[in-house]
């Protein structure tokens, strides 16, 4: 059996990274950002059309009529008592104990966080997101929940109809990641396709087995997640590491996404018999299409556009340029070591740029691009 993660300890570690001045600043993120997600409960967020429906499916995955249908859009959070905080609309915040009126604020509130002593809530921070039926008004509500939410539930209140479909069709893929459709009856195929899973609300038992449903997806993306703060601390020991032998040789170390080493291992990288004439035509072949991969990918990222379908591409042509450039090196360069795990660093990089999506990931994919083929050439100008 698999030893299960200290996630505290793990925790506790990847923010102790903030203090370590020989990382690069994006490594301190990446840790800080798992961390967050290793410390606090999954983030599920109720969406679908104006019918009321994400209200009653709330409560029914609550246990209790806690959310009352008069809120705005409000976030349900774990607390030992009763309390409320209230953005109005004027943008005041009212704080109080108990559950909030939104007939007693001075102006109508816009978002409501509720603290409640379920403990459910626990494990589950539950927004329940209300928008009008307009096009736009859905797509801005769906791409500000994307980017507090884990786990998607759509709230349909029947069959999903083409212009339904049409809404979801169109929010971020990061809701579609891992997503649930929830709807009393049999929606049409492709509609069920677009989910993860669908469950029959009209099943008596549906919030019961709902709840075991996000219990284990939860329990799995904790696992990722812990396997991926793993994976940061490693990436980070590597680097203070060679930090730490090459203040040791009074060389200053390099601020590089991708560390490297370049002059210290020159001598090493530099092969000693003339280099092949055909590894060396293929090298230049790969390298200028590394060279073209990373200008389309800083090209895609200056799109005005927060598409998470870009920042998609993205992530998968880099994955994809690297991947070819592994290749290269392991079949017909056959560099020395010290090449070959810079690049394996770059892989490992990339699968956490991946995982966390976005665009801001991949400026770093492309910055990646780039140090790597910086790298190569370099290899290659002094293995001359």
């Amino acid at each position: 059996m698999t030893a299960q993660p200290d996630i505290p300890a793990l925790v506790a570690a990847l923010r102790a990274l903030g203090a370590e001045r020989s990382l690069p600043r994006r490594k301190v993120r990446r840790a800080a950002q798992i961390a967050d997600r290793l410390s606090r409960p999954a983030r599920l967020a109720f969406l679908g059309l104006p019918a009321g429906q994400q209200v009653a499916r709330a409560n029914a995955v609550l246990g209790e009529g806690l959310v009352d249908p008069a809120w705005p859009t409000c976030r349900i959070i774990y607390g030992e008592a009763p309390a409320f905080t209230a953005t109005l609309s004027d943008r005041r915040v009212v704080a109080g104990e108990g559950m909030p009126d939104p007939a007693s604020f001075p102006v109508p509130p816009v978002f409501l966080e509720i603290a409640a002593p379920i403990d459910l809530l626990k494990e589950l921070t539950l927004l329940v997101v209300r928008a009008g039926a307009s096009w736009q008004e859905q797509q801005a509500a769906l791409h500000w929940a994307a980017r507090q939410t884990d786990i998607a539930l759509w709230c349909a209140a029947g069959p999903m109809e083409a212009a339904e479909f049409a809404v979801w069709q169109a929010a971020p893929q990061a809701l579609a990641n891992h997503s649930y459709l929830l709807s009393p009856c049999r929606c049409p195929s492709e509609a069920e396709a677009a989910f993860g899973s669908t469950v029959d609300t009209h099943a008596p038992d549906w919030s019961d087995r709902l709840r075991a449903s996000l219990a284990t997806l939860t329990r799995e993306a904790r696992q990722e997640d812990a396997a991926l703060g793993a994976l940061a601390l490693s990436e980070a020991a590597r680097v203070i590491a060679r930090t730490s032998e090459k203040r040791g040789q009074g060389v200053a170390p390099e601020p590089q996404v991708v560390v490297l080493d370049r002059e210290s291992r020159a001598a090493e990288t530099k092969p000693e018999a003339n280099p092949d004439p055909e590894a060396w035509r293929l090298a230049s072949k790969l390298l200028l299409t590394l060279r073209r991969g990373a200008a389309e990918v800083l090209d895609l990222l200056n799109h005005d556009t927060s598409d998470d379908a870009l920042a998609a591409e993205i992530l998968d042509r880099a994955e994809q340029l690297l991947s070819e450039l592994k290749g290269l090196l392991a079949d017909v360069l056959q560099p020395p070591a010290e090449l070959a795990d810079m690049v394996a660093e770059a892989e490992e990089t990339l699968i956490l740029l991946k995982y966390e999506g976005g665009l801001d990931q991949a400026g770093a994919a492309a910055s990646v691009l780039v140090q790597v083929r910086q790298a190569i050439e370099t290899h290659l100008e002094k293995a001359a």
